[in-house]
């Protein structure tokens, strides 16, 4: 209530209160005494209304004043406010044109006064920051809320598009109705753009940690997880939050729990920022794998650690190569050390790189010495031209590896015969890397070859002479006959013999020929090949001898008898292996002399029993066995198809042969056969004593 009021009501019951009292005064004592008395109170009374008028006079000149300096200290501190240098404020109408705004609302916008008066705020807004705040604005004006912030993008004259943070109040008249619009704009474009930065940040850096190969892990400075990519996650067979359960000692293998402590303590203490090792972790189903572990130290402001960074790369597959290739190596120095075969490793020079002992060995040269110098210098001129072409298109990529015979000098400058076969090493280019030459020494087994040419020879030879001399005995025995019956056998006879050279020496002979002739190539094409064609050139040539033997031994009778029966045996075999390539594996025991029924008998036995192994048996390998002792036991057994005895065709003389040679000497004969089980042939023989 304002203070005239109250004058005017304190005047009012005092003049009530005057009146009252001067009606009691009158009625109790009459005369001119009452009228005194209420003379003194209305001159009172008026008095009080005369000081009231004059109190509430200077008591309106006292508030006017006081009203004036509260506005005058409003409008500093309005003006002051309003030309804060960091915040724009504009004041808008309620169309949100600009009607007026400070200096720091201008630079914000980068404009002038004049360009910015009368403009829509719509004018200056970003495109794609349209007035999202319709529904704020519609409830300020309604009166529903007296402010609203918002952050959006402006763009300045220049066509820059900042970021600022703006505040829209209402100023309302005293009837409450909106007048126009306070907007407080402050730059915040460096501020939004560094968290926009921030976050792009934290994004690309959640990409990379989720995504990455490498496994990456957030741990406390006393080891607990915070934080696990899924490499980690995938390599221990943990999930993030059982992992965030453990502590970093509890994965390490206990034995490598204490690689890299060192360099841990370094680090807390300031002396590195990082360090890597190599240490062994266990994976949730126990088992064991390798890692190379890079750890680093992410300090604060004031340089406090605040947490680690672990990066952990899988290299338990390259570790165990890496074991592999060191056994591997060790493996290939032990065979480069230790191997019958010379070993060298070449330049593409052609100059020795390496040799192992045996290299040494057969050339009769230390390997300082041979470094020293180029193998060709060694090699025999003849051999060296025609080794030169192959060498050229190994160094030239054309042939990865070849095979040649050619002959070296020694230290002492004798000539002898290696095998050398050349292969080519290619870097992981694809490129010519270096060579490495197996060198074996084959000197003896070509000067058995020329010496066995040289006996094959002699052999052929003395065959005739004794074919001659053969000739000449019958031709002399059947001069007592009838000189028509003298010549008829003396042609058989050479027509058994030329038969029995076509069929067995010759043909086998003809066969060692042809592959003779292809050796070299195929050789040179697969020398495993090559090396079984050898075996097969050596067993054909092995069985023209024995089988040369034997003729010799159909020419001289006598000799059935004089050969000790395990020589004849193994001629026989040797022969059927060379004829016939049958492999035949030849078992004695024993020595003893037999009568010469008994050993012509047994002979013959073996003989038919081999015979009928290569005609009908169809096996793959025969077995011979000989047993000399006080009883003599010859059994040959052969993986054939075997028969049933009962199905043994009647014209198939051979088994009655052998029961009747063994009948004839006494001896005990078994036959054993079954289809597809082989046949076994056994005579048991043991000399009668005299009673």
């Amino acid at each position: 209530m304002r203070a005239s009021t109250w004058l005017h009501l304190l005047a009012a019951l005092l003049i009530v209160t005057v009146t009252a009292i001067t009606s009691f005064i009158n009625a109790t004592a009459p005369g001119w005494n009452s009228w005194l008395v209420s003379g003194v109170m209305v001159a009172l009374c008026f008095g009080i209304l005369v000081t009231g008028g004059e109190i509430r006079s200077r008591y309106v000149k006292a508030r006017g004043d006081a009203v004036k300096e509260k506005l005058s200290i409003a409008e500093a501190r309005f003006q002051a406010f309003f030309n804060d240098p960091a915040v724009g404020i504009g004041i808008l109408g309620l169309d949100r044109r600009l009607l007026d705004a400070n200096l720091a609302f201008f630079r914000i916008f980068g404009r002038t006064r004049e360009e910015m008066i009368g403009l829509n705020e719509a004018e200056v807004t970003y495109p794609d920051d349209d007035l999202s705040s319709v529904k704020l604005f519609t409830e300020l004006l309604a009166g529903q809320r007296d402010s609203y912030e918002s952050d959006r993008r402006y763009m300045r004259k220049n066509g820059q598009v900042f970021w600022a943070h703006v505040t829209t109040s209402v100023v309302r008249g005293p009837d409450g109705q909106p007048r126009y619009l306070i907007g407080m704009v402050l730059d915040v474009d460096k501020q939004k753009r560094d968290a926009l930065a921030l976050a792009e940040s934290e994004a690309r850096f959640r990409a990379a940690f989720e995504s990455s190969a490498i496994g990456m892990a957030l741990t406390t400075n006393d080891g607990h997880f915070l934080s696990a990519n899924a490499a980690v996650r995938k390599m221990s067979g943990y999930t993030e939050e059982e992992l965030q359960k453990l502590t970093s000692d509890k994965v390490v293998y206990p034995e490598d729990l204490l690689l890299g402590y060192e360099h841990f303590v370094e680090m807390m203490e300031g002396k590195r920022s990082h360090f890597q090792v190599e240490r062994r972790y266990v994976r949730k189903n126990g088992e064991v794998f390798w890692t190379r572990l890079t750890l680093s130290a992410v300090h604060d402001a004031q340089g406090n650690i605040v947490y680690l960074v672990a990066l952990v790369e899988d290299i338990d597959e390259q570790k165990r190569t890496s074991a592999e290739l060191k056994k591997s190596k060790a493996r290939f120095q032990a065979v480069f050390e230790n191997a019958a075969v010379g070993i060298s490793l070449l330049g593409l020079d052609g100059k020795i790189i390496a040799a192992n002992p045996a290299t040494e060995q057969i050339s009769g040269y230390s390997e300082a010495e041979l470094r020293a110098m180029n193998p060709i210098e060694l090699m025999f001129e003849p051999d060296l031209i025609a080794n030169t072409a192959h060498y050229q298109e190994l160094i030239g990529c054309k042939r990865s590896s070849y095979v040649s015979e050619v002959r070296y000098r020694r230290k002492d400058d004798a000539l002898y015969w290696v095998r050398v076969n050349y292969s080519m090493v290619l870097d992981l280019d694809g490129k010519p890397d270096y060579l490495i030459a197996l060198v074996e020494d084959i000197d003896q087994e070509k000067r058995a070859a020329e010496k066995f040419a040289a006996q094959e020879t002699a052999y052929r030879h003395m065959l005739e002479l004794r074919i001659a001399e053969r000739t000449d005995e019958l031709n002399q025995a059947n001069e007592l006959l009838q000189q028509k019956a003298a010549q008829d056998a003396a042609n058989n006879e050479r027509t058994r013999l030329a038969r029995d050279l076509h069929d067995a020496v010759t043909q086998t002979l003809f066969s060692a020929s042809l592959i003779a002739e292809v050796l070299p190539a195929i050789w040179e094409k697969n020398p495993d090949d090559g090396k079984a064609r050898l075996e097969e050139l050596r067993q054909l040539t092995r069985g023209a001898l024995a089988e040369m033997r034997m003729l010799l031994v159909e020419l001289r009778p006598n000799a059935l008898t004089q050969v000790p029966l395990p020589d004849l045996l193994r001629q026989l075999c040797e022969s059927v292996i060379g004829r016939d390539r049958l492999p035949v594996q030849l078992s004695i025991e024993g020595e003893r002399k037999l009568a010469p029924n008994v050993q012509i008998a047994l002979y013959r036995i073996a003989q038919e029993a081999l015979s009928n192994v290569v005609k009908h048996a169809k096996a793959t390998q025969a077995i011979v066995t000989l047993r000399m002792g006080e009883q003599v036991r010859l059994v040959v057994a052969d993986n054939g198809f075997g028969f049933e005895m009962s199905q043994v065709p009647a014209d198939h003389f051979g088994l009655k042969i052998m029961r009747e040679r063994a009948d004839s000497i006494g001896a005990a004969f078994s036959i054993h056969s079954e289809p597809n089980e082989g046949t076994q042939i056994s005579v048991t023989w043991q000399e009668k004593t005299v009673s």
